[in-house]
């Protein structure tokens, strides 16, 4: 967190963005410890900004219930694997090119190319999980 005039940087890779309903900005760690409590109630507004890294495809698929999430591609080329249903429909997504996941939408992520992706998301963090289906 930035306390008064003090001033610091820090990596995306290492840390994530709590961006509460204010206008205030608090980096965090993202270790082990921050996401065991990231549905605190210092979390219980705003979005979360991150940064990931992934050779693989995801074998699960998640949903966040209170909230449209933003994906959007620093490196690589990804599919968005979107699922409101009816079975998982593709979106292409390149380097440079973003997309919103509507709240209540299943979705993972195909890679086909190493790939970063920054992602903003609603909090709190009530993200659902599950594995995927066949097919």
């Amino acid at each position: 967190m930035v306390e008064g005039h003090d001033i610091r940087d820090f990596s995306l890779t290492t840390h994530v963005v709590h961006l509460p309903d204010g206008l205030g900005i608090h980096a965090r760690v993202a270790d082990a410890a921050f996401w065991a409590t990231a549905d605190g109630s210092e979390l219980a507004t705003g979005r979360l900004v991150s940064v990931f890294s992934y050779d693989v495809t995801w074998d699960y698929q998640e949903l966040h219930p209170t909230g449209d999430e933003l994906v959007y591609v620093l490196e690589g080329d990804v599919e968005l694997l979107l699922d409101r249903g009816e079975g998982e429909r593709a979106r292409q997504l390149a380097r440079g090119r973003a997309a919103v996941i509507p709240a209540g939408c299943w979705h993972r992520v195909a890679v086909h190319a190493r790939a970063t992706l920054l992602f903003v998301t609603p909090v709190p963090a009530t993200t659902e999980h599950r594995s995927c289906r066949a097919g």
